[in-house]
Parts: C-alpha cells; sequence; structure tokens
C-alpha cells in the first residue's frame, strides 16, 4: 500500500475517532490542520498579524498615556506596579505604568484646579461639589482602568476557558500532542482565549519560544492569580503526555476536565452566596431610597425653600446623577466578580447583527444602523 494511502487512511480512522469523542462531549469543531508547508504559514502569520492590528489600533486612552508620558512622569508605587504590569500584559494595552499614573494624575489636577477656580464663579454650590467629586473619581477610575479592564477580560474570557480545555483534552485523546492539541483549541475557541492559543503557535514558529510547552508556561502566568483550575488542568493535559500507559493517560485527561469544572462549579456557589448583602445594598439604593424620596422630597421643597435657596436644584442633581453614578459603579464592581457559568455566544458575524448601542432601521428595503442615543 502507498504511504499516502496509508496516512489518508491513518487520518480518516483519526477523525472518525474524534467524531466519537465529540459526540461523547456534546460539543462541534472543526477538525485541525496539520499543514507544515512554510509559504502557507507565512501567509497565515501575515494575515494573522494584519488582523491583530486592525483590531488593536490605538485607543484614546493609549494616545493620552502616551501623550502626559511625555509631558509629565510619574511613577505608580511598587505594589500597584506589579498590578499594572500584569494586566497591561494580559489586556495588550499599548500603555506603561508610568503612562497610566501621569494620564491620571494630569486629569486629576486639571479638573482640580477646575474646582477651585469654580469658588470664584456664581454657580450653585451643588455643581462645585460635583466638579470636585469628579476630579477624585476620574483619577480613581483612569488610574485603575487597565486592572478593571483586566478583570472584566477574566470574566468575559472564563467560558472560553473551560471550553479551550475541553477541545484541548478531546484531541489528546487521539494525538497527543500538545501543538495539535493548541491548534484545535485555537480554531475551535472564540475570544481573547482563541486567540492568545494561536499566538503561542505564531510565537513558537517565528522563535520567540523554542517550544510549545515554554509559551504555553509563559501565558499561564496571566492566568495563575486568577484561575487556577485553569492552570492545573493545562498541566494535567501535558503531564498526560508522558504516560505510556493509555488508561492512565485518559484517567489525567478526564481529571483536567473535572477539575476545571468542579473549579467553576465551587467559584459560582461561593459568589452566589456572598451575593446576599450587595443585592441588600443594590434594594436600598436602587428602590427603597428612591421611593422614600419621592415621598419626602415634596415636603423638603415644601418647608426648605425658604432656609436653602436652590433646593430643587440639589434635589434634582443628587436623584437623577448621583444616585444613578452610586448604583451603576457599586453594580458594575459586584458583577466584575463574578465566575462564568455559560459559554458566551458570539453573534459578531450573524448578517443582522447590530453593534451596541444602535438600533436597525430599514429605508427604502435597506437597513441602517443608527446610535440608539439620540432616540433614548
Amino acid at each position: 500500500m502507498p504511504k499516502a494511502d496509508k496516512k489518508s487512511d491513518e487520518k480518516k480512522e483519526d477523525n472518525i475517532l474524534l467524531s466519537k469523542i465529540l459526540d461523547k462531549y456534546k460539543v462541534s469543531a472543526k477538525f485541525p490542520g496539520y499543514s507544515t508547508d512554510k509559504q502557507a504559514f507565512s501567509r497565515e502569520y501575515r494575515i494573522f498579524k494584519k488582523e491583530e492590528a486592525q483590531e488593536r489600533k490605538k485607543t484614546t486612552y493609549e494616545k493620552l498615556c502616551a501623550d502626559s508620558e511625555s509631558i509629565l512622569k510619574i511613577s505608580p508605587d511598587p505594589v500597584t506596579k506589579i498590578k499594572l504590569e500584569a494586566s497591561i500584559l494580559f489586556t495588550g494595552l499599548n500603555v506603561t505604568p508610568i503612562g497610566v499614573t501621569s494620564f491620571a494624575i494630569i486629569t486629576g489636577l486639571f479638573l482640580f484646579f477646575i474646582s477651585v477656580f469654580s469658588i470664584f464663579v456664581p454657580i450653585p454650590f451643588i455643581f462645585k461639589f460635583l466638579i470636585f467629586v469628579t476630579a477624585i473619581v476620574s483619577t480613581y477610575l483612569l488610574y485603575t482602568y487597565p486592572i478593571n479592564l483586566a478583570s472584566r477580560y477574566r470574566v468575559e474570557s472564563g467560558s472560553d476557558v473551560v471550553m479551550a480545555v475541553l477541545y484541548m483534552t478531546i484531541l489528546m485523546k487521539t494525538n497527543p500532542t500538545l501543538e495539535g492539541a493548541i491548534r484545535f483549541a485555537s480554531n475551535n475557541v472564540s475570544g481573547k482565549v482563541g486567540k492568545d492559543l494561536k499566538k503561542i503557535l505564531w510565537e513558537v514558529e517565528t522563535g520567540r519560544y523554542n517550544t510549545v510547552e515554554e509559551g504555553l508556561n509563559n501565558y499561564l502566568v496571566q492566568w495563575k492569580e486568577y484561575n487556577k483550575e485553569f492552570v492545573e488542568s493545562i498541566l494535567l493535559i501535558r503531564e498526560s503526555r508522558l504516560e505510556s500507559s493509555l488508561s492512565r493517560r485518559e484517567a489525567l485527561l478526564d481529571k483536567a476536565i473535572d477539575v476545571i469544572l468542579i473549579g467553576t462549579n465551587e467559584k459560582m456557589k461561593k459568589y452566589a452566596r456572598e451575593l446576599e448583602t450587595p443585592i441588600m445594598i443594590l434594594e436600598g439604593l436602587g428602590i427603597l431610597l428612591p421611593v422614600m424620596g419621592m415621598i419626602v422630597f415634596p415636603l423638603l421643597t415644601i418647608f426648605l425653600a425658604e432656609e436653602m435657596k436652590n433646593i430643587g436644584l440639589y434635589l434634582a442633581v443628587g436623584y437623577n446623577i448621583i444616585l444613578p453614578a452610586l448604583v451603576y459603579f457599586f453594580m458594575s464592581r459586584t458583577l466584575e466578580q463574578r465566575p462564568a457559568t455559560h459559554t458566551k455566544i458570539d453573534i459578531t458575524k450573524h448578517p443582522d447583527y447590530v453593534p451596541g448601542n444602535n438600533i436597525a432601521v430599514h429605508i427604502f428595503g435597506k437597513t441602517e444602523s443608527i446610535p440608539a442615543l439620540p432616540l433614548a
């Protein structure tokens, strides 16, 4: 039998076995490609880098951080610097800890000087107070933006992490090669995790890492403090290659899936138990306080109108700006701590997809996407 026919038959057998395992776990997948053609790889790599460059156009935040760093270089404290470096690496932001700190401080000082200048301007005190509070809040939010963005990315990537372990395990049961497992997972997992796995393969081929294992170890460092179950599962998958016994290897691979699933389940239970206090606070701020305000505010405007000038303005600002801002801030912080519990469905490639904050309008047989804010 010719070698080409023999390889073709072996590939068909592997695909049949792989299909059976996919049916067992009730998932669908693209079968991995194993082309070693250097020209094909170079073409794929150029396409990957082009797509990455298009998606990573410098944002306004990154430009302002770079400009601020060139104006005034302010270093963060050592502890925060470590957190910022880890978050910047994870999110892929094109900034430095010094640039982030400089932008936050310069913005805070600018708003602070405006608040000082507003003292001599004849405007209601509530607006002077809002400018001062905005200076403090803006400084904090800009200073911690990379950290908060990394937390959001980890929450959004949580479900992809589970699927990555599952796909890697599936391929390792048919073809115990770490490179093939990563390639298979990267082809079938969307979002940041899928791109990161592709990047590991590209960086191995381009010589940044000597082996896939080295690139994978470097990538796992980003998850070590935030998802230890993911790291442990990947290590089990990696160690399964060293097992000569088929039953022992499959036991390690099954354990890798159990570790990530049980860990995610335990995190969700813990998060649900800790939700009692945040829900009570949100209920008080978002429901009880506004209802009580509807009863008390008319009385205040009647009895304190002469003693407190502009009381109606104070109540309007507090009720319509400050209170919603507090509720939104607290709610966002609570949701950022949630673990992933389901697979996020990517609908961006659907022909009828409308970008966020936009609505679809049918005009003369054509569908146009327009901002929803002016119509809200």
